[in-house]
């Protein structure tokens, strides 16, 4: 209704004559204020929140009084109303207030969850940027009905303090415009469930306690390690120290995650790898605090399970060379165990084995993933698992055996020494002849094992070492019975002029792959 109100104000204002009627970019000022000497009191709207507003690009309305100031806001399916009070009604004097609703039942691509998350991350923001800082307290109320929540900061202590307030949500709305469209794929809290009467008990709860201080941390890391959500440069600088680190490392985290695989000749195995020491690194210096390098590992464990799990002993160290399997989801800063360390028992290792075929090995401490007895049974049910078993298990013959048996992609994850055996390179190309790719460079240029796999298609040759690649004989007389042979030599053989008259000469369907250009000067 009061929303409705101060859209009409404005036709009304311009039929009557009354009120000061402008427009700039998508924003209608309405002003009342009334002509004043100098040294008297200035109106609430100052100067510099003009371009504030303005900057959200959005349709608004904004009614400049005396002792008021009303803005009236669209951004996107979601609509705010702020109120600027000196005088405000029930003796709460100079005022603050904020509505914000939103249009929960509207097909717009984003469900009601993603709205009430986006109400519960715009409130957590407001109370760790202290909104309230200059006033009595801040005080929250849900209504279902309306579809939307009401901040309230009542008795500031004087007009610069609510002017600043008012900038400071101004810069903050600007940047939850869209926010809800990336909260749909982050689990703020265990079981994700939102409801209004859910959203009202957690805006009571205190930031500072633990779980709402993991549920907030964690949203924020989840949205710049996931590269979900930018931020003005504005709201950063608002945020207190602690959180622009935060939000700094979360981007360092995702920068060398994409890094190493942005390598296009790297295989998936080493791009872990690659990443998971460059996490290590920076999760071992010196620059952060303890609590805070716990911090970090325990939101990388929720988002990147794979990278991270290894890395619980760096930071754990009193972890290390004990049996237990790890429960990432525990939205809390302190371990927690689907098998804890201090139940090992010899005899206990069937728990062991059920628990991590329902979860995965990655899941297990160290002293778990070299444990033969616990591995090799995982490996026979569940192959893929051999990507996180320990490197002692990679080395073993009969592990690696077990896997790529059934699958002779997992050879990958195996180490140096065992892709440079042959018996079990020709077991993985045997089920999976790409595998070649993953093996030795010794093999790789071994031409009785290309053999193996180019009789069954002429494509495998391409997994073959570059030496192979670049032999022009060998080359040829696979030319002369597959004209397919010339795609995948060396490019310094492609574009030599006398093994392309040779190749054609072999095999005249060679001309295929060969441009115009190249061929008319060639003579035959």
């Amino acid at each position: 209704m009061h929303r409705r109100f101060v859209n009409a104000l404005a036709p009304i204002s311009q039929h009557s004559g009354q009120g000061e009627l402008s427009k700039e970019k998508k924003i209608t000022y309405l002003d009342y204020t009334t002509q004043r000497n100098p040294g008297e009191k200035a109106p609430l709207s100052r100067p510099s929140s003009k371009p504030l507003i303005e900057k959200l690009n959005c349709y608004g309305t904004v009614v400049i009084m005396d002792d008021v100031l009303i803005v009236n806001l669209k951004l996107g399916s979601h609509v705010c109303l702020i109120d600027l009070l000196e005088y405000a009604e029930g003796g709460k004097e100079r005022t603050l207030r904020l509505k914000f609703s939103d249009q929960f039942y509207k097909d717009d691509g984003v469900g009601k969850t993603a709205k009430l998350k986006r109400m519960w991350l715009l409130v957590q923001l407001l109370k760790v940027l202290q909104l309230d800082e200059n006033a009595d307290s801040m005080k929250l109320n849900c209504n279902a009905v309306a579809g939307g929540i009401t901040v309230e900061c009542t008795r500031m202590k004087s007009t610069k303090n609510m002017q600043d307030a008012f900038e400071k949500l101004i810069i903050v709305l600007r940047d939850m415009r869209n926010v809800d469209c990336k909260m749909q794929y982050i689990k703020v809290f265990e079981g994700d469930q939102w409801s209004f009467s859910l959203l009202a008990q957690r805006l009571t709860g205190d930031i500072a306690a633990e779980a709402d201080r993991f549920a907030f941390q964690y949203c924020l890391f989840a949205m710049y390690y996931e590269q979900h959500f930018t931020c003005s440069p504005d709201y950063l600088l608002l945020l207190p120290e602690h959180y622009q680190q935060f939000i700094n490392y979360a981007q360092r985290f995702a920068e060398c995650r994409d890094k190493s695989c942005r390598d296009k000749s790297c295989r998936d195995k080493s791009c872990r790898d690659k990443s998971e020491d460059d996490y290590r690194q920076i999760l071992i210096s010196n620059e952060i605090t303890e609590e805070t390098r716990r911090e970090f590992l325990h939101h990388l464990l929720f988002l990147d399970t794979k990278r991270t799990a290894p890395l619980v002993e760096d930071v754990y160290p009193d972890l290390r060379d004990k049996y237990y399997v790890i429960k990432p989801s525990s939205y809390s800063y302190r371990p927690s165990f689907e098998i804890p360390p201090d139940l090992w028992l010899s005899d206990d290792k069937e728990i062991f084995k059920k628990t991590l075929l329902m979860h995965g090995l990655q899941y297990g401490s160290q002293r778990v993933r070299n444990d033969k007895d616990l591995v090799l049974p995982i490996i026979a049910e569940r192959q893929e698992n051999l990507e996180f078993a320990g490197e002692k298990m990679k080395n073993d013959k009969e592990v690696v055996m077990t896997a790529i048996k059934k699958h002779g992609n997992w050879l990958q994850y195996v180490s140096p020494e065992i892709r440079d055996d042959e018996n079990i390179v020709k077991a993985a190309i045997a089920s999976y002849p790409t595998a070649l790719r993953y093996a030795s460079e010794r093999i790789r240029s071994d031409k009785d094992i290309i053999k193996i796999v180019i009789d069954n298609d002429i494509v495998y040759l391409r997994c073959a070492s570059t030496k192979v690649l670049s032999d022009r004989e060998y080359l040829l007389n696979l030319i002369e019975r597959d004209h397919h042979v010339f795609d995948y030599a060396a490019d310094e053989l492609r574009y030599d002029k006398d093994f392309i008259r040779s190749a054609i000469f072999r095999n005249p369907d060679v001309v295929e792959y060969v441009s115009q250009t190249t061929l008319s000067p060639i003579r035959l």
